[in-house]
């Protein structure tokens, strides 16, 4: 290992991973100290040499020192890449260092926010099979090494089948406002001005709805999806480019889903966990916003799995009986549940629809839940705990006969 070469990463770096807190500091500075700044730029702009040089002089400490501090941050960030795991090293004074196994990989990603974007520059992020806190990311290269380094771990990429089209820019910004948070701020908004009250009543509320439909927007602009040998290559982004890339045989379950708001188009969402990727429940999307034929033949390709998400098969064993309507008085109909040799299958919605596949032996929990209401109709919840993601699974509101005989499947 001694003998492994380390690399530098780009020298904009520290620059770059503080950009947020340098900028707060230069508006507090401006802010704050209002008087001085203006002050500071009479002199840069005065005829006056001695007053220009001294103002000058100040500004040439605070960028040396920024620049040595930097310097010093940045000759401590190194990275290696053997044959058998990826190590980044950094910190200047507490050392840390941080390794993937390579044959624990789950994904690798190429990641360019918008900040890093405008020098040319990505980071890699290598996702494993660690649970929290398991990525890997070096940051900061130039965008072409960011596409060797990942074609050296992956192997050379090849052009691929195309899945997923690129997604019109329309059906991005429409479906983006097809949503809770978007239909809120909306209503809020228009509430607001009709009552003629003051528009800065509105701040809280952008703060807390803007943000994510800004993510929809972002996280389905030009989405592309291709198959490339056995894994798939997703790229999408306006402010922040990413190309991510999934090893199907890594997949532990697919959720295929249609918001309310989606129905009259028919768009479908379909979403993958698996383990140890990403620190949030979003988990990996293939499809942010497509088709119902789409949608069946990504969950076909990843699960092996033919489903239609409008359509509950009648041989489905587990199904919420009529006494379920006290407990889910719109969805009792639409709700089953169905294991195989190797698969687990739960339909749900009737206004918003879904439906979740599970390789079954990645089901890790099993487990029984009765409300109070279910007590009294006589039906319970068995619940299926599957890895950290954007899927769950459940079989809702069963008759007692039915969950027992589920449980008892489930544990052998």
């Amino acid at each position: 290992m001694s003998d492994t070469p380390y690399h530098r990463v780009h020298p904009l770096t520290p620059a770059l991973k503080t950009w947020s807190v340098l900028f707060a500091l230069a508006v507090f500075a401006t802010t704050t100290f209002s008087d001085y700044t203006v002050e500071l730029i009479r002199r840069l702009v005065s005829s006056d040499r001695g007053e220009t040089l001294q103002a000058a002089g100040i500004i040439t400490c605070i960028l040396f020192v920024f620049v040595f501090a930097s310097l010093l941050w940045w000759r401590a960030i190194s990275y290696s890449v053997t044959d058998t795991e990826v190590t980044y090293r950094w910190g200047l004074f507490d050392k840390k260092v941080r390794s993937a196994r390579l044959d624990r990989t789950q994904a690798i990603d190429v990641y360019q926010p918008f900040h890093a974007r405008l020098f040319g520059l990505a980071s890699v992020r290598i996702e494993t099979a660690g649970g929290h806190n398991s990525r890997v990311e070096i940051c900061y290269l130039r965008r072409s090494v960011a596409y060797r380094l990942k074609e050296q771990l992956l192997g050379k990429e090849e052009q691929g089948t195309l899945l997923v089209p690129p997604i019109p820019v329309h059906r991005t910004l429409l479906s983006s406002f097809l949503s809770i948070p978007a239909l809120f701020t909306i209503v809020t908004t228009a509430a607001t001005v009709a009552a003629d009250i003051s528009v800065a009543a509105l701040i809280p509320l952008f703060f807390a709805t803007v943000p994510p439909i800004w993510r929809t927007i972002d996280g389905s602009y030009q989405f592309t999806a291709r198959r490339v040998g056995n894994t798939v290559t997703v790229s999408y982004g306006l402010a922040n480019l990413q190309r991510k890339v999934l090893d199907m045989d890594r997949t532990h379950a697919v959720i295929v889903r249609r918001p309310a708001l989606w129905r009259p188009f028919n768009w479908w969402r379909v979403r993958v966990s698996v383990a140890g990727y990403g620190e949030g429940t979003q988990g990996m999307t293939v499809l942010p916003v497509g088709d119902r034929k789409t949608a069946m033949m990504l969950v076909d390709l990843l699960m092996g799995v033919e489903v239609d998400p409008l359509n509950i098969p009648e041989n489905m064993r587990y199904r919420s009986p009529r006494q379920a309507r006290w407990v889910s008085p719109l969805d009792w109909r639409k709700q089953a549940c169905e294991l195989s040799e190797h698969f687990g299958v739960e339909y749900r919605g009737r206004v918003g629809r879904r439906v979740a596949v599970a390789h079954r032996r990645h089901i890790q929990e099993i487990g029984m839940r009765i409300g109070p209401i279910q007590r009294l109709v006589g039906v319970a919840t068995v619940q299926m705990h599957l890895v950290h993601g954007p899927v769950t699974m459940t079989g809702r509101d069963l008759a007692l006969d039915d969950a027992h005989t589920l449980l008892a499947e489930l544990q052998r």
